[in-house]
């Protein structure tokens, strides 16, 4: 076995244990609220989320375990962000009005945000605290991280083009 068989075969073997020994990360996907908010001031007031999932796919059913962070703020309130999550539901199937639910704690008091396909929306603590029509949803970003395998195809390929270039042979030219 020559040595730069050997090289390569140690190279394949240290991507394939570190492929075999690191975990798939999850993609979170933020999505944007916004919403013309009736009881926010004068002439209604915008009011803005933004929900955070994890490995969601737009369509599917939202339940707790994609639910990473929901924050929201409007004239009323100051930007919030839940502390903890006891109910997620509904789907985001695209921009646009869709049905999603989320209820949690925020300082100690429940709260529930709910949107509706018809465009309503609403924020309750006791008492409905944040009302309005016109909400909708989009799609605002996505951290996606590369797989485990990617980053070995990536190792091994430049490891392979480093091994071709320390093998060429530098050619001489006579002047």
């Amino acid at each position: 076995m020559t040595k730069t068989t050997r090289y390569l075969s140690l190279l394949m073997a240290t991507c394939g244990v570190a492929v075999a020994a690191t975990p798939a990360q999850a993609v979170n996907t933020s999505f944007a609220f916004s919403g013309n908010c009736l009881d926010c001031g004068a002439g209604g007031s915008p009011a803005t989320g933004v929900l955070t999932l994890s490995d969601y796919t737009l369509g599917d059913a939202i339940d707790l375990s994609n639910v990473v962070s929901f924050t929201y703020s409007s004239s009323n309130f100051t930007s919030f962000a839940f502390d903890s999550f006891t109910l997620a539901a509904g789907a985001i199937t695209g921009n646009g009005a869709n049905n999603v639910a989320l209820a949690g704690l925020m300082d100690g008091h429940s709260y529930y945000f709910g949107s509706f396909t018809n465009g309503a929306w609403t924020l309750i603590n006791l008492f409905p605290a944040d009302v309005g029509l016109s909400g909708s949803w989009s799609v605002s970003g996505s951290s996606a991280v590369p797989e485990p395998a990617v980053w070995a195809l990536m190792v091994l390929g430049f490891g392979m083009a480093g091994v071709a270039m320390r093998r060429r042979k530098v050619a001489v030219v006579a002047a």
